[in-house]
């Protein structure tokens, strides 16, 4: 198992991609810690989870945009476990506005929730991981960031934004021994999506 005795966060980790790579992790024989701010989702699965013998996996409920709270998840992950060897931040929410159509919470609330928390979960667990000398950062950011799109400006925007800070975090800290990378996925099936297409229904 390639994981086996590493430490995994996966942020927005209750369902869709954050959740199947959660599963992938702890079967890989990770300590996976999901957080969400999802406590329904979080509840359904944990429910759905079948603990192997090589690995283990625990639910903590965290809102990304909330630096205290982001700060008090590293700080719990750290005093159980000492070390944080992989972060994938798969937090993530769309409106489906057009541009002329996107309200300026609308806009603050992707943002925040995208942008912000990438930026504030990489922020509280890229000290630990220099220090290690090791560590692996996967962001979640989206074909729509080339291609783009349409009926979706907040969203594909954030995605652009989440792309030029992985690069910019891969640079800083490249002779580091971390890696940093972000996916980029195309449609994928997952409660994200149903609900994008029910918008467009």
């Amino acid at each position: 198992m390639r994981y086996t005795n590493k430490t995994a966060i996966v942020t927005g980790g209750a369902s869709g991609i954050g959740a199947a790579t959660a599963r992938l992790l702890a079967d890989e024989g990770a300590h996976v810690v999901v957080a969400d701010r999802d406590d329904a989702a979080l509840g359904a699965f944990a429910q759905g989870f079948t603990q192997g013998a090589e690995s283990t996996i625990r639910c903590v409920g965290c809102d990304v945009t909330d630096e205290i709270a982001v700060a008090n998840l590293v700080d719990e992950v750290m005093r159980d476990r000492g070390q944080i060897d992989v972060l994938v931040t798969s937090a993530g929410i769309s409106r489906g506005l057009a541009l002329v159509d996107t309200d300026l919470t609308s806009w603050h609330e992707v943002f925040a929730v995208n942008v912000t928390g990438t930026f504030l979960s990489m922020r509280a667990v890229l000290p630990i991981m220099v220090a290690q000398g090791s560590g692996a950062v996967v962001t979640v950011a989206s074909q729509l960031a080339f291609a783009g799109g349409q009926n979706n400006a907040a969203y594909i925007a954030s995605k652009g934004a989440i792309v030029s800070l992985t690069k910019t975090a891969a640079l800083e800290h490249a002779t580091q021994g971390i890696r940093i990378n972000a996916v980029a996925p195309g449609a994928t099936e997952t409660p994200l999506l149903a609900r994008s297409m029910a918008r467009r229904g």
